[in-house]
């Protein structure tokens, strides 16, 4: 994504909440690191790129904030997740 975000020079900024290993420093991309507040990020956000974890699912939902929830494979969760929302997506579309 940091690649992606790069190439495409959006004005935009891109918020990352991945813990303190990755090292970024540019303008337009801010690394979080942890934080005890994910729910008021993902409020606050335009877009969620994620893992397919149920509670991160359940706030974008809740809070109405669009998603791409991409499952670790073979993940006994993540891969029903995702498949729900295929299917949730799929009915809304009918």
């Amino acid at each position: 994504m940091i690649n992606v975000f790069k190439k495409i020079k959006l004005d935009a900024e891109l918020v990352i909440v991945s813990g303190p290993s990755l090292k970024i420093y540019n303008d337009k991309i801010r690394n979080l690191g942890f934080v005890n507040n994910l729910h008021e990020i993902i409020y606050a956000a335009d877009l969620i790129i994620s893992l397919a974890g149920k509670s991160t699912i359940d706030e974008s939902k809740y809070y109405g904030t669009p998603g791409i929830f991409i499952p670790i494979k073979g993940h006994f969760e993540q891969e029903e997740n995702a498949k729900e929302l295929v299917f949730l997506l799929t009915i809304c579309s009918i």
